[in-house]
């Protein structure tokens, strides 16, 4: 990859320092607990908490996209760039793990193996604004008394929800895969 994906790697490394994978997945499924509440349910600290995750998962968007972005202008196609030897994978991931929990277990093995897939996907499904708009979303309704619920059915959330989960433990396999690269 070229020079100009030093960022976004020490964002994701950031992210990563700020919630170990487990943690932020945590915080992502209170934020999905208190949007799809009828009644005021965010009680992890001060609603400032929240802000600050949504910040955050913002930012992993924006680099994300970069990154989707920047594979495209230098012609990087997803095969170059697969992890052929999966147990390969799998011990770098277990180096970097605490515990399970800490495991991207949203993601299937193939998703590992070519987690630049999975943020295309994400990105097929929704743009960019078009995530900021749904986060902004669900921030209103995490932080009031109406519910995500009230406005869609569960076909239309469980999507949502999906993406953003497999977001975060992409980003975590990416960040992986780029510092064994280094070391």
């Amino acid at each position: 990859m070229g020079k100009t994906l030093k960022y976004p790697f020490t964002v994701i490394k950031q992210f990563f320092e700020i919630w170990h994978l487990h943690g932020a997945r945590q915080d992502l499924q209170r934020w999905i607990d208190s949007a799809m509440s009828e009644e005021y349910k965010w009680n992890q600290g001060s609603p400032g908490n929240l802000l600050f995750f949504y910040d955050h998962l913002k930012e992993l968007i924006a680099i994300a996209r970069e990154i989707i972005q920047e594979r495209k202008k230098n012609n990087v196609k997803d095969e170059d760039d697969e992890f052929e030897d999966a147990f390969d994978l799998i011990r770098i991931l277990e180096k970097r793990t605490k515990d399970l929990e800490d495991f991207p277990m949203n993601l299937t093995l193939e998703e590992m193996c070519f987690p630049y897939r999975v943020l295309r996907s994400f990105f097929k499904y929704k743009t960019i604004t078009a995530w900021y708009e749904e986060l902004h979303r669900w921030l209103g309704m995490a932080l009031s008394n109406d519910s995500i619920a009230q406005d869609e059915n569960p076909e239309e959330i469980f999507p949502v929800t999906e993406h953003l989960f497999k977001l975060i433990d992409t980003m975590n396999v990416i960040l992986a895969i780029e510092q064994s690269k280094k070391s």
